[in-house]
């Protein structure tokens, strides 16, 4: 009942990240000009196992070195029993690497898609283009939420071959697997000890295990346990960071206000990887659609790399992404049509007595109240 960033085990060292200057390349050597005593640098030529972990059949690298995907991503550890000090070595660190050749132009705009989801009902196609009147519409939205929170981190005490992890996991069997893997050892041969969880996001949820994989290869090479903790930055920036959604709307309209037909794309930028990818997409196309009673739509969502750092959305808040856009829609209908926005919305909320092929059925009951 502790945070793990307020437990002190004797001898304990601190491990800070050491983070690739390159979006795409080959990392070298890392090294440091006249590192001080009893300070360690360790790189991926330290990992006895896999150098990576598995969520969702999406591998994720512990420490990236023969590619790495996006600036900032981990490319090895720093440790010593002064923090403060481990950030001035930081800065001193020298990486040699080589980069890709691609301009950054190039590479921006490089994507690969890793998840799809396509939901459809009647011919919307066919039913807009025939349609009198017809809005498009873009939207870009992206939700994050900042409090004061513990970053992430993990601490772990490497002895007579038992690694003892200190995590604020919500996915103890993950963290397990990934030590077995990285580490090489029987799961027996790990105990989790798991701390208060302050941060109940979803990308927090595989990122913890990646920490505590990475404090456990820092506390078998120095033989001493070893607590690494992200800073504020570390954390908004390569934890926090949100997906980005794009959204175009085509919608044809009767007089009166009905949709007739509503056609949306969806893109997802999930920065260099998002083992949650396929949920988001899901939910919010479940969202697009299951909340007003188009005559007919076609929803398509694809999720989409970049070379930007792992992006993420906490999973019991990917609807409201889907639902800004679908409410900004909204009002652009009752302004162009000049009804009520209310009366525009409760003329086409979903009616489940009257739909009962309709894909997505919700109890509308609280919606209209």
């Amino acid at each position: 009942k502790k945070y793990y960033t307020d437990i002190d085990l004797p001898e304990m060292q601190y491990g800070v990240l050491i983070r690739s200057p390159i979006s795409k390349g080959t990392i070298r050597s890392i090294s440091h000009p006249k590192l001080p005593e009893n300070y360690t640098i360790i790189s991926a030529k330290n990992i006895v196992g896999k150098n990576t972990i598995e969520t969702n059949n999406i591998q994720s690298p512990i420490l990236a070195y023969e590619k790495v995907s996006y600036v900032g991503e981990p490319i090895g550890i720093i440790v010593g029993e002064d923090r403060i000090k481990l950030y001035e070595l930081l800065n001193e660190i020298e990486i040699k690497y080589t980069e890709a050749t691609e301009s950054p132009e190039i590479l921006a705009n490089q994507t690969n898609t890793i998840a799809s989801r396509t939901s459809y009902f009647g011919d919307s196609e066919l039913l807009y283009t025939n349609s009198e009147i017809q809005i498009v519409k873009d939207y870009t939205s992206k939700l994050q939420f900042t409090k004061s929170k513990e970053p992430l981190g993990a601490i772990c005490h490497y002895s007579k071959k038992h690694f003892k992890i200190y995590a604020p996991t919500q996915w103890a069997y993950h963290l397990r697997m990934g030590i077995c893997n990285v580490m090489d050892c029987a799961k027996t041969d790990i105990t989790i000890v798991k701390t208060i969880t302050d941060n109940n996001a979803t990308n927090s949820l595989w990122r913890t295990s990646i920490l505590a994989c990475q404090a456990a290869i820092a506390s078998k090479v120095i033989g001493k346990p070893v607590k690494i903790v992200l800073s504020t930055q570390e954390q908004e920036e390569y934890v926090d960071s949100p997906i980005i959604v794009h959204t175009n709307f085509q919608a044809a309209l009767e007089k009166d206000g009905t949709i007739k037909a509503m056609n949306a794309d969806i893109k997802v930028d999930c920065g260099a990887l998002c083992p949650f990818a396929q949920d988001i997409l899901d939910r919010l196309v479940i969202a697009l659609s299951s909340m007003y009673q188009y005559k007919s739509f076609s929803i398509t969502a694809h999720a989409e790399t970049s070379h930007k750092s792992p992006l993420s959305a906490d999973l019991h808040l990917t609807d409201f992404l889907a639902f800004f856009s679908l409410e900004n829609m909204m009002q652009e209908i009752s302004e162009k049509l000049k009804i009520f926005p209310n009366e525009l919305r409760e003329k086409n909320i979903i009616d489940n007595k009257l739909k009962k092929n309709y894909p997505f059925l919700i109890d509308s009951t609280p919606l209209k109240d």
